[in-house]
């Protein structure tokens, strides 16, 4: 099996060798983009047509514009919804890419496009029955760079793994919303945290006094000394470990 920098570099020499330019100037409405642009896309990352993907796949009464089926005799496994090209991917295109998920539990992974702007998502993690509002990876076909199709590989035909991308995507997600949650904890503490370090001082009454004082003390400055602290205990229980 190729290695990941293997297919980077395929892809790379393939998109540089797709005049993409020339299809841009045709693509006047959504099939028109899914034709001269997401289709040549896919093929490029080893997809073939009726094959491996195919279009208008009926979820209840709607259809998704394509949909890709990663292993053969399994239903497809990624949605994909094609907009015009230029067109924003936020909004009303993401709800209606979402809607499908619902009632698809084949569905794994979705991706939105205009043609030259990719953003893939997977369901999110309160609510699996649609997908996660922010995209776990973004690709544009007009600026990339190497790192870009490292990410890019992993969707290659040849080496795709839904379990294995869908553990990347959640520990992604997962990683943005602890580091949401900790400033949330840390910028203007509330009692409790304000309790347990105070408690951690030694004291154990805690004032209104106190507890003022120790909320003006929760700074950039004074966590910036704690971080330091932190990684010289980690460095010591590294070696110890």
């Amino acid at each position: 099996m190729e290695s990941t920098l293997q297919i980077a570099k395929r892809l790379d020499k393939e998109l540089k060798k797709w005049n993409y330019k020339f299809a841009i100037k045709h693509c006047v409405n959504e099939y028109t983009t899914r034709d001269g642009l997401v289709e040549p896309f896919l093929q490029i990352l080893r997809y073939k047509k009726f094959e491996d993907y195919t279009h208008e796949y009926k979820v209840k009464t709607k259809s998704v514009d394509t949909v890709i089926q990663t292993k053969k005799g399994q239903k497809p496994s990624i949605f994909i919804e094609c907009k015009t090209l230029n067109t924003s991917l936020s909004g009303r295109p993401y709800a209606q890419l979402s809607g499908y998920y619902r009632n698809a539990p084949e569905a794994k992974i979705g991706i939105l496009t205009n043609g030259t702007h990719y953003h893939f998502y997977s369901r999110s993690l309160k609510d699996p029955n649609k997908l996660h509002r922010d995209p776990f990876f973004t690709f544009d076909i007009e600026n990339y760079n190497f790192s870009d199709l490292e990410k890019l590989s992993s969707f290659d035909k040849q080496s795709i793994d839904i379990k294995r991308i869908i553990n990347q995507a959640e520990d992604s997600y997962f990683l943005e919303k602890f580091n949401d949650g900790l400033f949330k904890t840390l910028y203007k503490p509330k009692k409790e945290l304000i309790k347990l370090i105070y408690n951690n001082m030694g004291f154990d009454r805690l004032t209104d006094k106190v507890r003022k004082k120790i909320f003006t003390l929760m700074n950039s400055i004074s966590l910036e000394e704690s971080i330091e602290r932190i990684k010289v205990a980690e460095a010591k229980d590294s070696k110890t470990g």
